[in-house]
């Protein structure tokens, strides 16, 4: 199960012992989660917290207090790992059904905290309530929140496959350009040919003896013939 922790969920296993130790508490509680999801700042139960209105300030100082009264208090430093409690401990064995409820592969912040807001029996369930932080509020605005990122994704594949579209087509266009060009510079090497084949020589080897007669008339090259009737003769 561990494996699937994501990076938030072990930061706030850790804070949490730090935060009993800070209050001087011989277990970590499930208040001591929520005090370690406060501590993360930037993470997706926070996040939610915000968006139904909760002041995290306001709750950090209450919370506080409420472990401070709920906690045996800690005579001196301990020398082994400081245990969970019941309580905290059953929120973490079922974060992973949590996670499967939301077709999450990976456990965040926000599944730890439905699994404190469902079990009614914890006292920190109480409190929270109180808060009016309820499992239904909080499953509420996650589904909310998980929608919105979701169609932003799709959006964004949506923007990427457009522009991939647009560039194929743009692509296309220009080689039918260059296929457009090549055709016409190709008709105009052909009609240049023709028009040279015409002009050139069928006889080159008797041209270089005598004169194509034709050729001479048809340029205006050749004497007139009136008047010089002997030279016909």
């Amino acid at each position: 199960m561990e494996e699937n922790f994501s990076t938030n969920i072990k930061d706030v296993i850790g804070y949490s012992r730090d935060e009993a130790l800070r209050l001087s508490n011989n277990c970590i509680g499930t208040e001591h989660f929520i005090l370690g999801i406060i501590k993360l700042k930037e993470s997706s139960a926070t996040n939610i917290l915000n968006s139904i209105g909760i002041e995290i300030s306001n709750l950090k100082k209450d919370i506080e207090k409420f472990a401070t009264i709920t906690s045996n208090p800690r005579t001196q430093t301990p020398k082994n790992p400081i245990p969970l409690k019941k309580e905290a401990e059953k929120a973490l064995k079922t974060t992973f059904l949590e996670a499967r409820v939301f077709n999450s592969g990976m456990i965040g912040t926000t599944h730890l905290l439905l699994c404190i807001l469902r079990n009614d029996s914890d006292p920190t369930t109480k409190f929270l309530k109180n808060h009016n932080i309820t499992y239904e509020k909080i499953k509420e605005a996650f589904l909310y929140e998980l929608e919105k990122n979701s169609h932003s994704n799709e959006v964004e594949k949506v923007k990427k496959r457009k522009s991939k579209e647009d560039y194929i087509s743009s692509s296309k266009s220009d080689d039918d350009d260059d296929d457009d060009n090549y055709g016409t510079s190709k008709e105009h090497q052909r009609q240049t040919t023709s028009i040279s084949s015409k002009t050139k020589s069928s006889t080159p080897v008797l041209d270089n003896f005598g004169r194509d007669l034709t050729q001479y008339a048809e340029e205006g090259k050749l004497d007139p013939v009136i008047g010089r009737s002997k030279e016909i003769e």
